[in-house]
């Protein structure tokens, strides 16, 4: 690892750990996070090249919460205390970033003189026509009008569209560089960052062991680096794989499943079997060591991973289902099936401000009910507004049609890189699913991939067409 790059991932990793541990919760972090909207804006007009990656570090690592959410959560639901980030802070409806996002590509529009590239043009067309038929469906729907939800719901689309336009005159290769780059960096950063957590934990007591880490992208870096010829820097630096491993660990039962299953096709795609021994030699140790450091530091944590992760037996009899799973299923229920719902609402769903209730399929939880899970807004008014789900989410907006357009997408994305032979990407565009429906910074990862497949099918339609007029 060069003294650059190992320079890079420090000053990541030290800049956000402090914001996070030090400056979000006060007037240091409100002023922290305009300082970053401006340096947003300053890459956007002047070194536009660096805007993506400098963007996606932003969101990835400087989360819209606190280390101690969940203990936290009345206080931060009611604005009792505030956890400011350039995606928290507000000015009017819109957080600073979303301004951003929104002020950029009007900026670079204008001073192209209205130049837009027809990648950004079919993508952007696309994503209007969209928003006018979920419009159309909020009008002719007969649920009460909510204007703050409609603009809620209605974010996604526009981080959508400003971003085809921000990629408007980007190449293919710059800007598949730029994604490459973060790829790249983000786990050893955050690898760097869990190490800070960790001591400074010590100081206090008891770690949490609750670090904010993305082991989904650390898991399409790893494709990544399987599937590149050249030797890469997880192959030359021993200390890089280190803080790769601290990057993967995760308390989260999904992201346990998805990680391991990602890891073991990963290795089933790729040539280099020099490099997956030397993973296996050193994963299983690492872990084993780290399983035992949870142990001695917070036996109770340690309790609570082995019942989450006996919980990924899939073959086990009457297994049940966990309380954060059982809500998902009754909101589809109630979605599909509730006082509320007909044929037409099914296929077309509730539109933009669509609100459903759990009345005639009531929770089998009760305690879900909680700020944890809905606003008291929603609870007090019987009318949710925001499901746990993608598919509950699409389901209550644009109904089976908006559900059936958003899987085909991200898989229409998936078939499409595969067949490239990109495939870090083809597994990024379904691990997107997840979380692009609602989250900017998932959104923000799901509009480059769009490009970049308009762009490669562009340049592959020039190359063909350019093919038959030489042979004519």
């Amino acid at each position: 690892m060069s003294r650059n790059e190992f320079g890079r991932i420090l000053f990541w990793s030290l800049m956000s750990f402090a914001w996070i541990t030090f400056f979000a919760d006060n007037m240091a972090g409100m002023l922290i996070s305009i300082l970053a909207f401006f340096i947003l804006i300053y890459y956007g007009l002047f070194k536009k090249k660096k805007l993506i990656e400098v963007s996606l570090f932003l969101l990835f690592l400087i989360p819209e919460y606190p280390r101690d959410i969940l203990f936290l959560y009345d206080s931060l639901s009611s604005n009792e205390i505030f956890y400011n980030t350039v995606n928290t802070v507000k000015i009017g409806p819109l957080t600073l970033f979303y301004w951003a996002i929104i002020t950029l590509p009007v900026a670079i529009v204008v001073f192209n003189k209205f130049k837009l590239s027809r990648a950004s043009g079919i993508a952007v067309s696309a994503v209007v026509l969209l928003l006018a038929w979920l419009v159309f469906i909020t009008v002719i729907n007969d649920q009460p009008f909510d204007l703050s939800i409609a603009i809620t719901n209605v974010k996604i689309y526009i981080v959508l569209i400003c971003v085809f336009l921000l990629l408007s005159n980007w190449k293919e290769q710059e800007l598949k560089a730029q994604l490459q780059s973060f790829l790249i960096f983000l786990p050893v950063i955050i690898g760097l960052r869990v190490i800070l957590f960790i001591a400074y934990d010590f100081t206090l007591g008891t770690p949490s062991w609750d670090y904010f880490t993305q082991p989904l992208i650390s898991a399409i870096t790893f494709i990544l680096f399987l599937q590149t010829k050249d030797k890469t820097i997880f192959e030359r630096s021993m200390v890089y794989r280190i803080l790769f491993y601290i990057s993967l660990f995760s308390l989260s039962r999904a992201l346990i499943g998805i990680v391991i299953i990602t890891l073991f096709f990963s290795f089933l795609l790729s040539k280099k079997i020099k490099l997956k021994f030397k993973v296996m030699m050193e994963i299983i140790p690492f872990f084993t060591v780290l399983c035992f450091a949870v142990l001695v530091t917070n036996p109770n944590l340690y309790n609570f991973l082995l019942w989450k992760v006996s919980d990924l037996n899939v073959f086990q009899e009457n297994k049940e289902m966990s309380g954060s799973g059982k809500v998902r299923q009754y909101e589809v229920i109630n979605i599909l099936d509730g006082n509320e719902s007909s044929e037409m609402k099914v296929l077309l769903g509730y539109g933009l401000s669509g609100s459903f209730n759990f009345d005639k399929y009531p929770l089998p939880i009760l305690e879900a009910l909680d700020s944890k899970s809905f606003s008291e807004k929603e609870r007090l008014g019987n009318r949710y507004f925001f499901p746990h789900s993608f598919i509950a989410a699409n389901l209550l907006r644009g109904g089976l049609l908006l559900l059936l357009l958003y899987l085909f997408v991200h898989f229409a994305l998936f078939v499409y890189f595969f067949k490239s032979n990109e495939y870090y990407l083809s597994v990024l565009s379904i691990f997107l699913i997840y979380n692009s429906y609602v989250r900017v910074e998932y959104a923000l990862l799901l509009s480059i991939l769009i490009t970049l497949a308009l762009l490669k099918n562009q340049v592959s339609t020039i190359q063909n067409n350019s093919d038959k007029a030489t042979h004519s």
